[in-house]
């Protein structure tokens, strides 16, 4: 009975979600990686934010004006690292990139809290990211 109905209830869900038997296996590293990325995210830009305030509200437009011109030229390039990547390799790589230059930004910035340049390479380095 209840074995039974758990059992047709899971079958639908993967269904539903187009989830094969083989990709169950990686679902909890999926989420704990979602989970993690979404948290980092709602840490990272309050601090952003913050680091802008202090860079001063003047530099607004310039902050965005380099957000886009990096934009522009790092879409290229990332387009190119995918199409000549395995799939599966694409957001581990990505991720320990952006793991690695958050680790960079967090020792420079413990080792020079005041230094705007910093600041402003910081937020458009989240503001970049979170597009």
């Amino acid at each position: 009975g209840t074995i039974a109905m758990q059992a047709a209830f899971g079958r639908r869900c993967l269904q539903l979600v187009a989830l094969n038997r083989s990709d169950v296996g990686g679902l909890p590293w999926s989420t704990a990686a979602a989970f993690s990325l979404l948290a980092a995210y709602f840490l990272l830009v309050p601090l952003s934010d913050t680091l802008a305030l202090q860079a001063g509200l003047e530099l607004t437009p310039a902050i965005t004006a380099v957000t886009l011109c990096i934009i522009a030229a790092v879409t290229p390039m990332y387009s190119a690292f995918v199409a000549a990547s395995p799939v599966q390799s694409v957001l581990p790589r990505f991720y320990i990139l952006v793991a690695a230059l958050l680790l960079l930004f967090g020792a420079l910035l413990s080792l020079y809290p005041r230094n705007t340049v910093l600041g402003f390479s910081f937020v458009v380095f989240v503001q970049t990211c979170s597009l």
